[in-house]
């Protein structure tokens, strides 16, 4: 069987991966270029190319977040996240554990299928 590209997964990914960009930007606001390279660092993998600013401009649309240029730093837009990311992070305390716990037990039981 041909191993898959992770990221091909999208509909598990995105909603991991706008949590994780939620929770970078609750720590401090930052450009996208500095949140792709610390998800590539958490997650040890690169994001393919652009994956980042789509999250970013669904999340902007959302209200979870929000934009501004710096004149400082040649015209970078810099994101935060807004009360209504805040909530929305808040919000997913309870369905992360219970995915935690569920994501445990299934890749528990993936690995003994590799024993076969």
């Amino acid at each position: 069987m041909p191993r898959q590209n992770p990221f091909h997964k999208e509909q598990i990914l995105k909603g991991i991966m706008t949590l994780l960009i939620l929770k970078l930007l609750s720590q401090n606001p930052m450009h996208g270029y500095s949140l792709q390279t610390e998800i590539s660092s958490i997650i040890k993998r690169d994001l393919p190319q652009g994956t980042i600013y789509v999250l970013l401009k669904s999340l902007e649309r959302r209200g979870l977040i929000t934009i501004y240029e710096t004149q400082a730093e040649r015209d970078k837009k810099i994101y935060t996240i807004t009360q209504n990311g805040v909530s929305f992070l808040e919000g997913h305390r309870e369905p992360l554990s219970i995915a935690r716990d569920i994501m445990d037990e299934l890749i528990a039981y993936i690995n003994t299928l590799d024993k076969t």
